[in-house]
């Protein structure tokens, strides 16, 4: 049995396979990521204590987690304008906070 295929088909269905997508119009899925982090976080020069602090006060949950996506801090926080804790007791790494659905990595030397 022969092919169905010509040369012609076969170099029509390269060029579809080979070549970018063009998108015609674009919908934003999410706007939290396009719009400013309502908090701030670093590391004390000491580097004993991460200090979080929210733009204006915040009631939610806050969350680290390691690299290995270990959560290692969870705490609720109710109409509060910062928040501090301890971080002497870990291990040196990059830790990720989430909060409300925005993140930002921190490292812990």
């Amino acid at each position: 049995m022969k092919g169905l295929n010509s040369a012609a088909v076969a170099f029509s269905d390269l060029w579809f396979y080979s070549n970018p997508v063009y998108v015609e119009r674009l919908q934003t899925v999410s706007t939290k990521l396009a719009t400013a982090k309502p908090w701030d976080a670093l590391i004390e020069p000491s580097g004993r204590s991460l200090l979080i602090s929210f733009k204006k006060p915040y009631t939610g949950l806050l969350e680290v987690f390691d690299s290995a996506g270990k959560r290692v801090i969870f705490r609720k926080v109710t109409n509060e304008s910062s928040f501090q804790t301890s971080v002497m007791n870990f291990p040196v790494g990059v830790y990720s906070i989430l909060i409300d659905g925005c993140s930002q990595k921190v490292c812990i030397k």
